[in-house]
């Protein structure tokens, strides 16, 4: 590299391109660049031929809308087999009393568990504290789980959890049963 007058501002520096010094030319650069994007529209106008095919969004499979109905209307029976007499419903975790819009349904063993997500000791109404900022707050959950149910029905849980096969036969028989049993509530 060169030292020489800089162009622009006439100091003796070193020279980098174009005659300028260093803080010229990056000065010249970014302002040049600057009026380039003033030029370019905000959003690109898309081409009409395509040069990708576009491949169709497969719609939910059968199992996962079935699932899904499943886990609405376990919900909705959990919640409404826990009001007390004045309308409110104690979390099962911590003495918060919650409004039904408030409850939301913890599962002790994670959801993942088909065997045992819709089997009603391991579902139960909780606060948005313990059902999502204390994880659904395990170690209470297994304890009250004891408390209520017994230990039989905690290692029941546990079997259940085991489970890794369930059929879409399955499922429809337990959503009948669990659409019964709300419908018997309601």
């Amino acid at each position: 590299m060169r030292t020489d007058e800089c162009k622009k501002c006439g100091k003796e520096r070193t020279i980098y391109g174009k005659g300028l010094c260093q803080a010229c030319y990056w000065y010249e650069y970014n302002r040049n660049k600057a009026k380039s994007k003033k030029n370019k529209p905000l959003h690109k106008k898309k081409s009409k031929i395509s040069s990708r095919k576009k491949i169709p969004k497969a719609g939910k499979s059968e199992r996962q809308k079935l699932i899904r109905r499943l886990d609405s209307v376990f919900s909705e029976l959990r919640k409404l087999e826990s009001i007390k007499p004045n309308g409110k419903i104690d979390c099962f975790t911590c003495p918060r009393e919650l409004t039904l819009q408030q409850a939301q349904l913890g599962h002790f063993r994670r959801r993942r568990h088909l065997g045992a997500r819709w089997f009603d000791p391991n579902g139960n109404v909780q606060c948005n504290r313990c059902n999502v900022e204390l994880d659904g707050n395990e170690e209470v959950y297994e304890q009250e789980i004891k408390d209520h149910y017994g230990e039989s029905v905690l290692k029941e849980i546990y079997d259940r959890s085991r489970t890794t096969k369930i059929t879409n036969e399955q499922l429809e028989n337990k959503l009948k049963e669990l659409t019964k049993r709300l419908n018997q509530i309601k």
